[in-house]
């Protein structure tokens, strides 16, 4: 599953854990949460087919939620998270992926929080195993 793949890479990969340690969520942030931190989400997963029926090629498309108390924070978590996908190829915990692609990057900050956040999204190439 990409989703643990993800979650394996985010908080191991050196440069994000010296800023925000394991704090790395799918779906939300938990209530009253230790920032910086990245929630991450499929916003698209369309069903890839060939002559035979479902192909186990898949194309997947996340946002990831870089949280911080501060801008420069949040933009500081934004581009290492930019720098550890943009051209990612290569094994990712358990999943083979094939490209990783940067889409979009933009502000989306929380007045009810009061925290900063920067968004990316991404899209995954990889093999569904």
């Amino acid at each position: 599953m990409i989703e643990t793949s993800i979650v394996t890479y985010l908080t191991t990969h050196a440069p994000l854990v010296a800023m925000q340690e394991t704090r790395v969520w799918p779906d939300r942030l938990p209530q009253d949460p230790t920032v910086p931190a990245t929630v991450f989400f499929s916003v698209s997963d369309p069903t890839d087919y060939s002559h035979s029926g479902p192909s186990a090629w898949k194309e997947q498309r996340f946002q990831f939620d870089c949280w911080a108390n501060n801008p420069l924070e949040a933009i500081e978590l934004k581009n290492r998270t930019r720098r550890a996908f943009s051209g990612y190829k290569g094994m990712m915990g358990t999943t083979e992926i094939y490209a990783a692609f940067v889409e979009n990057a933009r502000t989306m900050d929380d007045d009810e929080t009061g925290l900063y956040r920067r968004v990316l999204e991404v899209l995954f190439q990889y093999k569904e195993a």
